[in-house]
């Protein structure tokens, strides 16, 4: 599961259909790649969704508050 991408996606109050449209992509590709469905974006993908939602790309898909 993608915490991180979903987290921030709640907090800039965008529905998944929304930054779906925003990042020019499905709301079924979101909603894979928030449940961990979908593991491997591509660059540009990542790269879109951090832009509409103002983050940085390592923040929503790589730092994994899971390791301990």
């Amino acid at each position: 599961m993608n915490r991180n991408l979903k987290i921030a996606r709640i907090q800039a109050g965008l529905s998944q259909i929304e930054l779906a449209k925003q990042a020019k992509f499905s709301n079924k590709y979101l909603s894979q790649l928030e449940r961990g469905v979908s593991v491997n974006p591509s660059k540009p993908v990542m790269e879109r969704i951090a832009k509409v939602l103002n983050c940085q790309v390592q923040t929503l898909f790589f730092d994994n508050e899971d390791n301990a």
